[in-house]
């Protein structure tokens, strides 16, 4: 039963307080949800119910009852126009591709989907020009020599520092301008990034001889 439609109840007790009424009891209800419920009453369990089917027998041995609906909202400017744009939208065509309902399910397969796809599509990292991994170290060299490259190609500097989120980088021993970063190592040295690649013992041997190996 319908919260909305407990004041049927007290409404009920009314004529069991003293008051007279000639003729019948008529009841004019907002919804149709408490007349619908109680025409169930065979099936009725709760006690506020069974406590209104009571009160129906006790009036109905002195006065005929008679519950009727009546729409509440008939003759309203606002609910009027809404339901005049409602009977206009029904009468449109609906293309059901485009106004459909979805359920989660489908919401959740398609969100899914949309991420799968963005997943796939690996990121742009301009500075991360290796094509594979261990690509870094593939040439012949010694170890420290490999791992300073590898250092080098990704960025991860050892003299690389975190402050407040942000890389940091202590300044250049070289031209004492500009902070140590790979970018600047190859702008300082005079290299690019396809030379360094092609030719990385000749850029470390460049690293090594200006004293720059130990940051790298």
């Amino acid at each position: 039963m319908n919260p909305c439609d407990f004041d049927l109840f007290p409404k009920l007790k009314e004529p069991l307080r003293g008051r007279r009424f000639q003729g019948f009891i008529c009841m004019p209800r907002n919804g149709r949800s408490s007349i619908q419920h109680l025409s169930n009453w065979p099936s009725i369990g709760d006690s506020t119910s069974r406590s209104i089917l009571h009160l129906f027998q006790q009036l109905s041995d002195r006065h005929p009852i008679h519950l009727q609906w009546v729409p509440s909202h008939v003759g309203l400017l606002g609910n009027e126009v809404a339901d005049d744009l409602a009977k206009a939208a029904t009468s449109n065509p609906v293309d059901p591709e485009n106004h459909m309902v979805l359920t989660s399910t489908e919401i959740y397969s398609r969100a899914k989907k949309l991420i799968c796809r963005t997943w796939v599509v690996p990121p742009v990292h301009p500075w991360y020009f290796q094509r594979h991994p261990g690509s870094a170290i593939s040439f012949k060299g010694s170890r420290s020599y490999q791992t300073a490259f590898s250092r080098f190609s990704t960025g991860h500097l050892r003299c690389m520092n975190f402050e407040g989120g942000k890389r940091s980088f202590p300044i250049c021993p070289k031209c004492n301008t500009n902070p140590f970063s790979p970018q600047h190592i190859l702008q300082c040295l005079g290299f690019s990034c396809e030379e360094a690649v092609a030719s990385p013992l000749l850029f470390l041997d460049f690293v090594q001889i200006y004293g720059l190996m130990d940051l790298v």
